[in-house]
C-alpha cells in the first residue's frame, strides 16, 4: 500500500486521519472505514474498499495508491465526487495517474 501525499478525507474521517493511516499500516480494527485508491482497471477512475475488502490479498498484491478515506459509504462516494470535481475544474478532465504521484509512499 502507498499512500498519496495528497490523500482526501471526508468530514468524519479528517480529524480521525493519524489514527485511521495508523490503523490501516499496522492494522487494527476499522470497522467502518472505506478507503479510496487509484482505480485497478485503467477504463476506471476510482476503487472504493472497505478496509476488511482492501486488506485482502487479492488487492494488496497490486501495491495500490490510496487517495482518499472516509468513514460509511456514503461519505466514500462523497469524497470520490470531490476528488472529481476538483480534478476536472483544476485541469479540465481528470487524469488520477498525473493528479496523484504514483510513486508516493
Amino acid at each position: 500500500m502507498r499512500i498519496s501525499r495528497q490523500l482526501y478525507a471526508g468530514q468524519y474521517a479528517a480529524p480521525k486521519r493519524a489514527e485511521i493511516l495508523r490503523k490501516l499500516q499496522h492494522g487494527g480494527p476499522l470497522p467502518f472505514v472505506y478507503v479510496l485508491t487509484r482505480a485497478a482497471a485503467k477504463e476506471e477512475l476510482i476503487d472504493i474498499y472497505a478496509v476488511r475488502d482492501f486488506r485482502s490479498e487479492a488487492v494488496q498484491r497490486d501495491n495500490p495508491l490510496l487517495i482518499g478515506i472516509a468513514i460509511g459509504k456514503k461519505e466514500a462516494f462523497q469524497v470520490a465526487q470531490t476528488i472529481i470535481t476538483e480534478l476536472y475544474a483544476r485541469n479540465g478532465t481528470v487524469n488520477i495517474d498525473a493528479s496523484f504521484d504514483t510513486s508516493d509512499t
